[in-house]
């Protein structure tokens, strides 16, 4: 009982070290795969580490990162959720994934594809369109196409036909990221904006690096 108390004291200070070096490795691959921007915090579940890393796979890894941009969209907040993780290979066997399109996010993808004089919103957990042609909000619907798009609709109270109509119609945003973590399943409006949510197995959390 001693001896196992006291091995356990021992490998106090390299199960620290360990981790630390696990979770650097982790936030070097991912910011190298998709330059993410401002903090990227790496947190690993199970205990103790040492012989998940022998065996050469994490139980559990919870990667935050503050904002990256996907494909035509900028995303905040995004929490990448991963089991069965070997960052040697790298390999996820299940990957949750969780990210926010601002308002300001939609306004500048809008912005770039012409519809600068369109002003986006959210009220109530709702997501809006206000055109230079009238002053109300138009609610808008947000779904995703082939876990990699997102598109828009108006919803019933705005006559189809209209000129709103057809343009919203015809937006569409790319989501694609590097590795697996733009599959994307869900879109969801809340007042902070868009909310994607995606689920995947056998996925890559990062790309592995040119040698």
């Amino acid at each position: 009982m001693v001896a196992a108390v006291v091995a356990v004291v021992a490998a106090g200070p390299l199960e620290w070290s360990l981790r630390t070096h696990t979770a650097d490795v982790v936030r070097y691959e991912v910011e190298r795969t998709v330059g993410a921007s401002g903090d990227v915090d790496v947190r690993l579940g199970g205990w103790p580490l040492i012989p998940q890393v022998v065996r050469g796979s994490l139980s559990s890894v919870t990667v935050t990162l503050e904002t990256t941009t996907c494909g035509d969209l900028a995303l905040d907040d995004v929490t990448l959720t991963g089991s069965d993780v070997r960052p040697s290979v790298p390999y996820v066997h299940d990957l949750s994934v969780r990210a926010v399109v601002s308002p300001e996010a939609i306004q500048a993808a809008l912005d770039r594809d012409g519809g600068e004089d369109l002003d986006v919103t959210t009220d109530a957990g709702r997501l809006a369109v206000t055109a230079p042609a009238d002053d109300r909000a138009h609610p808008l619907e947000v779904s995703v196409v082939d876990h990699r798009r997102v598109t828009f609709a108006v919803d019933d109270s705005t006559p189809a036909g209209t000129d709103l109509a057809e343009r919203i119609a015809n937006l569409s945003f790319d989501t694609s990221c590097p590795a697996s973590f733009g599959w994307i399943d869900a879109a969801t409006v809340d007042d902070a904006g868009i909310i994607l949510t995606g689920h995947t197995a056998a996925a890559a959390l990062y790309e592995r690096e040119a040698s």
